[in-house]
């Protein structure tokens, strides 16, 4: 059994609070009269809000975390091929649950799949 790799508090924690934050203004959203600076700007006006520096948030932390992780693998002496398939696995899994969620919304009646097909939670599939 290997040991358990050393931890940058800093990023975990840095995770967590982001983590929160999408939450906040993923639920945030449907809230009448909340304060402007939290909800997301209107596409035509020139101005940032809260939640719309959640996202690069969770990009750079992703991008941060990353090279720990592939460090980490590394060190258990798995292959590099190994931990590349595991990557574009992982990409394609979330690829595709996400334009599930996305276009959730829109389903329509036409589409291939009945909608209980369509709307099954992504962890039963995927995890």
């Amino acid at each position: 059994m290997h040991p358990l790799p050393k931890r940058l508090h800093s990023i975990d924690v840095f995770r967590a609070i982001t983590m929160l934050f999408m939450i906040l203004v993923n639920d945030v959203s449907s809230v009448k009269q909340i304060p402007a600076w939290i909800d997301h700007v209107d596409a035509n006006a020139d101005g940032l809000g809260f939640a719309d520096a959640v996202f690069p948030a969770f990009l750079f932390i992703v991008g941060l975390s990353l090279p720990f992780a592939i460090k980490n693998t590394l060190k258990k002496n798995e292959s590099f091929f190994k931990i590349a398939g595991y990557i574009i696995t992982r990409s394609l899994a979330l690829l595709i649950m996400g334009f599930f969620h996305v276009n959730g919304e829109n389903y329509s009646a036409t589409a291939a799949l009945p909608k209980s097909v369509w709307t099954i939670p992504p962890q039963l599939v995927f995890f």
